[in-house]
Order: C-alpha cells, then structure tokens, then sequence
C-alpha cells in the first residue's frame, strides 16, 4: 500500500529540476546564467559522480531543498580532490608548523591582520591601502583615483597600449594572490573575521565585475591566474558558516565563469593560443578548475583539455617552446607545471614520463640562471614574479621552485639546488613531502659552466653552493623594440663567493614610453659599452653577434665574441668582450671596439646597493665587507679614462636600479669613458678574494711587437697586473701570428696565455692554441704543434698537467722537475740536457 502511495506521489508531484540532461555536456559549452538559488545549481550538475546518487535520489522523489542540503553538505566535507597535501587538515596544522615551522605562523597571522584593514601588497613589493569596500576596477596608485566603468567589453590590447595608464598594477592586485595568505590565517587559527572579508571581497568584486564586462576580463591569462586564487579560496573557506547558500551560488557562479571564460579563449584562438606563458598559465587554470569542480558538467572536458595541452598533445604548444622564453616567463612556467603535477600527486593521478622529462629540462634550463644567494638572473624586461608564496609570502629567493621540483620528480639535483624545505610548501606537500625531500641525496650538476644551447647566455660558475661565484653574460640580439626588450648585449652579472656585486639593472614597468623604462632598458643600464651614446641596439637583419671562443675547465672559463649591434652608426663600429674567469674569484674583462671614426666610448658597471670606497688616482673601486672579505674593480690606462661614479642623482641615469614593478633603488653606476679613434679598448680587472688587509693591485700594458714592429689595439691585448701576492699575465691574440710575439721579457706564440706567479716562481701556466712560451730567455712551454689547451700547475718539483685535444709532446725548461702529472696519470719524461720533454699520449 504504501508503494503504491509513493508511486501515484511521484506521479503527479510536478519536477521543477530533472537529471537526464546532465549526462551528457553539449558541444557548445552554456554559461550557467540560471545559477541564482542552491537548487538551480543541478541544472549544470553531472550525477554519473558515484557519490552524488543520494542526491540524484532526493531530486527524483521531488525534494530539491535536501538534495540541496546533502550536495552543499557533501561539497563541505569532502578532501579529495584537493589543490593542498591531502594529508593536511585545520586540525593537525597547527602542531605540524608549530613542529617544524614555527616562524610560518606569526607570518602568517601578521598577513592576515593586514589584510583586514585592506592593507595589501602590489607586485609583493608596494603597500597599498585601499577603501572600504575596495574599488576592484580602480588604479590606488594614482593620487587622483581612476576607475575603469563596468558594463562594456574591453580587449587586452586597449588597455596594455594605454601609455599614459598603466593597467598592470590593476591587474597583479585582481590577481587575488593575498586569497591564498587569508586562507592559511583561517585553516590555523579559524577566526570568523577572516572567512568573512573573503565573503565581502568576493562579493564586491563580483558586483564590480559583471562577466564579461570589465577591465578584470580582458586578459585571459590574468583571469586564469585570478581563477586559481579564487580555487585556493574556495577550498581554504568552503567549511565556513559565511560560506552560505547566496554566497555560494554568487561565488560558485562566477568561478565556473572563469572556467568558461578560459575555455572560450582556447576555442577561439585555435593553434596560435598567445604566449607561451599566456597558453601554460590557462591550461594550468583549465585542468585545476575540471579537477576540483568535478561536479560540474563541463569539468572533466576542461580537465582533458587543459593536461592535453601542458603534456603537449595539441598543436598549441610543445616542449620545445618552454625553454624559447625570457627568464622571468621561464619562472611562471616552471611554476605552474610544478604545481599542476602536485596536484595530480596528490590526487592520484598519473604522471606520464615525457611529461617529467619536459619538466626536468625546463627545471634544468632554469638552474643555470640561479645565482649563488637563491636569486635568478635578472636579464630581460619583464619583472619576475612569484604565485605559490602568496601576496605576503614572496621574496626574491627561487629555491622554492627546485624543492617542488625535487619532490614531485625524485630528482637528486634539485635537491641540491633547492635545499632547504621551505615552511610555505608545507601547505603544498605536508610533513610527507617534508620527509621525501629530506630523504634524498643531493647531488650538484657536475657541468657548473657551460654555454646555453641556443646561445643565448654563457655561464660561468665554480658551483652551486651558497659561497659559490657566478657570472653570466647575455650574448643573443635582442629581439623586439626598446621599452619591450633590454639592450642587453654581452652585458653580464657577477657574483663572488656567494656575494652579487655587479647585477642588471633589472625591469621597471611595461609602460614602453615611460621615462624610468626608457633607461632601465637601455645600454646604458647594463653592464656593457655603448659607442656615441646609442641607447639602443635595435633588432634588424644586419645586427649580429657570434661567439667564437668559449671554453670551460674546472681552473677556468674564457668566453669571447663580437656584436656588429653599432653598424646604424655613419662610421660603423664592432665590440669584441673577452671575459676570463680564473677561479674562484678572478676575472678578466677585455673589449675592443673596432670600425672607423672618432667616437665616444663608454663602459658601465652597475653595482649591488654597496657603499664604494674610490681611488680616484687610479680611478678604481674597492668594496670592504665583513669576514675580511674584498672587492677590487681595477681599469688599466687609468689616465686615457674619465671617470664618472653616480649613486641616487635626479635622473634615472644617475645611479638607480629596478627593485621590482615601477620601484628603483638607489645603487652606484661606475662610467668609464673617452673619446678617441677606433680602434678602442677597455680593460678591466675584478677581483674577488679574503685577506687579512686587502691588495693594492696595479696594472699595466706591455709592449707588443712582432718582426720588430709595435703591435696596435685589434691585434693583442698585453697584460700585467701585480699584487703583494704576485704577478700575473695575460695575452690575448686577436689575429694570431705564425712567428713569435715579444712581450718585453716574455716571448709568446698562439691565442691565449695565463701565466701566474708567485715571489717569481711560476704557479700556473693556462695556454689555448699555442706552442710557445719564454720567460726571461727560459722556456716554460714549447711544442712541435699547436695544443688545443693546457694547464700547467706547478708544486715544488711536480707539475700536474691537463690537456685537451690530439696526443702531442711538448718540452720545458725545468731541470730540477722529478714528476709529472698528464690528466691525473703520472707519467714518463725524458730529459735533453736542462730540457723536461713529456708526452701527452696515454701509451
């Protein structure tokens, strides 16, 4: 009887809501527009998920309110799937910081106090303080507030071509990355207040912001971006008594929109989807929002075509393009693939081994720009960025990325790089990941230098430690207008037992005409040398550069190239940069500016923020720091050079440096210049070292002469330089000669000599295609053929010897010599007379 009563209920009871169109998504996706109250929300549901049926149940019996109440109760309490460690709940979290990572949470609770009286941060750098409410569409940095109206479609292109306002700003702070800050402060404390100023920023801003009509959707890549801090959002305050049923259909809605919002770009933009960033950073939103709205009709297609797209299986992007990028997209992209694979480790899902081997090499790329402090390069025009570290959590240091990196691909060598676990990522990776991390053995790449294979960059390094010492020089022509790429060519960085003490200028803003952008851009703001003060090298078909000499040894690296960047000139000019780095913390730097006509040369070096102790009778830099540690930049011919040392003047020229979007710092720019007739050379030494009381070095040219006759400028560079601890020689051949080079007291032939002494007892002999060394009427190296490299060490009567190229002999005029070392393998030697003859072969 009371089947029967059911049965006629069902009957006649009419539906407001049916499940059968929920099975199958169309193909043309449709906006959920009809989202108003909890149960419209089944309209866009998909009840194939098991664990929906009870709900499925309630709405075929015609009880929508309780089908609403268990799908709302079971959105609540479900873990899986879940963007942080599934092991990670608001009840253990705060005795597993308190363990481990006890300074995480005063850093915490102090962001979230800052948030709630709308104190934020732009770029992780800016303070800004905004209204109650916040005025989302509104530029707080201009001191007359300016915001852009709502109700109308704005394209990315109207907004970014605005030189006179900047949209950036807007957009980093709609990026809504303090979602994530706010969020911890309420997993570990549970405080009221803070999941309810995530309901009323969320709610103005969806008032603000109607889809798609506002300045916040013309972006896509910033909409996906905003869509992952709004799924941090969701799941950090989903469990909150503020998170009701209004807000939820308000919210819940207007996520779902980014979704489509980002489907829709890719449907549109077919195989050319934007940057490579632009595409990574929407496929990674794509496939984070499918998976953690897996109720949502269209979920599983945004899922499939997001990873399609991040594991390559589509036109729009393929691996080799990851590593086609600037520096700073390299990081977001690194970034992002990190934590996509995160997400599907902690979920349970499959990490296809093409896609982990994408990634070690995009995270290998990566690692040759880390600098010995943590911190990456700074070459290029866009700032970098952070996402995972939050609004209040960023710092300059990018070890974090390798920690991820060497967790979720169980790679060794990140884990030497990224050492030690952060406290943010325990959110990310729990005491689990924690103890995976610890649990590995770190192993260094065991090539510290080498040369990018593209060219782009050459790194030099003695390792990857903290105290390590690194110098990178860009050597690729850049490739779009000034104020969108830096006038970087052969500029370089350098740092010194673990301390930077020359670095880029940085990026200032994407604002092309802006003055601070100008400069920052411009040759002058790196570390290079213009010609007749030429801002710019400009990209066309006559501008090349090409690298002919490069070389890397554990003793030593030597990189040498020519840029024809200055032939817009009436009286084209060519800039050879010689760099030698004799480790740990030695170098060289030699240009030669090549052409005809009387210019004006310049060289710049821009320091870290230091305070610079000048000789101006030598017109060198001496920097003093603690643990008796020092820095000399020494020029030669000081007296053919004017000197110009400027920190914190009134032009942008006038010693300054970028420290983030649209903020520069005061740090001290050395000019050396003069006007003269090409050829042109500087010369420069630098000098890292630790001392009781620091060197006094001097320098000098020698005397060059071939058949008798002095040699010029574009043929040789001649060096000299001494110390309290000795003397040093270098000789660089441009134009080889087949007869010897007299040198003064020195006779030399071949490209490259690095001879070093101490109390005028030869220490170190480095030659690269050479045959012949005397000094002081003693040969101290002499060969039949040219030997491709070779360095000779020397300690009292032994001589270690490391050789590249074919297997020849070569002599030496060191009678009291006993042994003899050929790439650590003594070996037999022979005498003639005084003479030492050895055999590099290995019979």
């Amino acid at each position: 009887m009371n089947d029967l009563k059911t049965a006629i209920s069902r009957l006649f009871k009419p539906k407001k809501i049916t499940t059968n169109s929920y099975l199958s998504p169309t193909s043309t996706p449709e906006l959920p527009t009809k989202l108003t109250r909890g149960t419209d929300v089944f309209l866009y549901v998909d009840f194939q998920i098991p664990d929906l049926q009870p709900v499925k149940v309630s709405l075929d019996f015609g009880k929508e309110e309780k089908a609403f109440e268990q799908f709302f109760h079971y959105l609540k309490k479900r873990t899986s799937p879940s963007l942080l460690s599934p092991a990670l709940n608001q009840e253990n979290l705060r005795d597993l910081l308190e363990a481990n990572h006890a300074a995480e949470i005063p850093a915490i609770r102090n962001a979230a106090e800052k948030i709630l009286q709308h104190h934020f941060l732009l770029y992780a750098l800016h303070p800004l303080q905004t209204d109650f409410p916040i005025q989302w569409n509104g530029n707080y940095e201009t001191g007359a507030m300016q915001v852009w109206k709502a109700g109308r479609r704005y394209a990315a292109s109207e907004l970014t071509e605005d030189n006179t306002n900047d949209i950036y700003p807007i957009w980093d702070f709609n990026r809504h990355q303090h979602l994530l800050d706010l969020g911890k402060a309420y997993w570990l404390d549970g405080n009221k207040q803070y999941a309810t100023e995530f309901l009323h920023q969320m709610t103005t801003w969806i008032e603000q912001n109607p889809y798609p009509l506002s300045i916040n959707w013309a972006a896509p890549e910033e909409v996906a971006l905003r869509g992952i801090f709004w799924l941090f959002g969701y799941q950090f305050f989903l469990d909150s008594e503020a998170f009701d049923e209004e807000f939820f259909c308000r919210f819940y809605q207007m996520l779902l929109y980014h979704g489509h919002a980002i489907d829709d770009s890719f449907r549109k933009s077919g195989a050319s989807g934007g940057s490579v960033f632009s595409i990574v950073a929407r496929a990674a939103f794509l496939y984070l929002a499918g998976t953690m709205l897996p109720e949502y009709r269209y979920s599983k297609m945004w899922s499939t075509r997001g990873w399609d797209i991040l594991q390559w299986k589509t036109p729009m992007l393929l691996p080799e393009q990851l590593l086609e990028n600037s520096i700073a997209s390299l990081i977001s992209i690194a970034e992002l693939y990190c934590f996509v694979l995160l997400v599907r480790k902690n979920n349970r899902y499959l990490i296809s081994p093409p896609v982990m081997e994408g990634v070690t090499r995009l995270l290998d790329s990566l690692s040759q720009f880390l600098k010995p402090d943590g911190t990456i390069c700074r070459f290029g025009a866009e700032p970098q960025k952070q996402l995972l570290p939050g609004m209040f959590g960023q710092s300059h240091d990018m070890r974090y990325l390798f920690v991820m990196a060497a967790i979720i691909l169980k790679n060794a060598r990140f884990a030497a790089l990224g050492s030690p676990f952060p406290g943010s990522l325990i959110w990310l990776f729990g005491e689990e990941g924690r103890q995976e991390f610890e649990a590995l053995t770190p192993a260094l790449p065991s090539q510290p230098s080498c040369l990018l294979p593209d060219g782009s960059y050459a790194v030099m390094r003695t390792g990857w430690g903290h105290d390590s010492s690194y110098c990178i020089i860009s050597t690729s022509v850049p490739i779009a207008e000034p104020g969108r790429n830096h006038s970087d060519l052969f500029s370089f960085e350098l740092a010194a037992n673990g301390q930077q003490y020359l670095i880029d200028s940085g990026a200032y803003s994407y604002q092309e005409y802006e003055t601070w952008n100008r400069y920052f851009s411009s040759l002058q703001a790196h570390n290079t040398v213009t010609v007749d003060q030429t801002p710019h090298i400009l990209p066309n078909k006559k501008v090349e550069s090409s690298i002919d000499l490069w070389t890397t040894t554990p003793i030593f690296d030597l990189f040498s190239g020519t840029h024809n960047g200055f032939e817009e000139l009436s009286q084209p000019v060519t800039h050879r940069r010689t760099i030698f780095f004799y480790k740990p913390g030695y170098w060289i730097v030699c240009d030669l500016l090549t052409g005809e006509g009387h210019h004006v040369f310049d060289q710049f070096f821009h320091f870290a923020p230091f305070r610079l102790n000048v000789d101006f009778t030598n017109k060198c830099v001496n920097i003093s720091l603690e643990a008796q540690r020092y820095f000399t930049l020494m020029p030669f011919n000081p007296k053919e050079l004017d000197v110009a040392i400027l920190t914190g003047g009134e032009s942008p020229d006038s010693g300054w440096i970028s420290d983030g979007y649209r903020t520069q710092i005061q740090a001290p720019v050395i000019r050396y210049g003069k006007q003269t007739s090409a050829p042109a050379a500087f010369n420069t030494l630098l000098c890292a070292y630790s001392r009781k009381t620091p060197l006094r070095f001097a320098g000098r040219h020698l005397q060059a002469k071939y058949q008798g006759e002095a040699m010029l400028l574009h043929e040789i560079v001649a060096l000299e330089i001494s110390s309290e601890e000795g003397m040093d020689y270098l000789f660089l051949t441009y134009q080889p000669k087949p007869e010897p080079i007299h040198l003064e007291h020195l006779m030399f032939r071949g490209k490259f000599c690095f001879l070093k002494l101490q109390k005028e007892i030869v220490r170190e002999i480095i030659l690269i295609d050479a045959d012949l060394l005397v000094m002081n009427d003693r040969t101290l190296f002499q060969s039949p053929t040219r030997i491709e490299r070779l360095t000779l060490a020397f300690q009292g009567t032994e001589v270690s010897a490391s050789v590249t190229g074919n297997a020849t002999t070569f002599s030496m005029q060191y009678p009291e010599m006993t042994d003899v070392l050929v790439n650590n393998r003594r070996t037999l030697v022979r005498r003639e007379g005084d003479m030492v003859i050895v055999s590099t072969s290995r019979i």
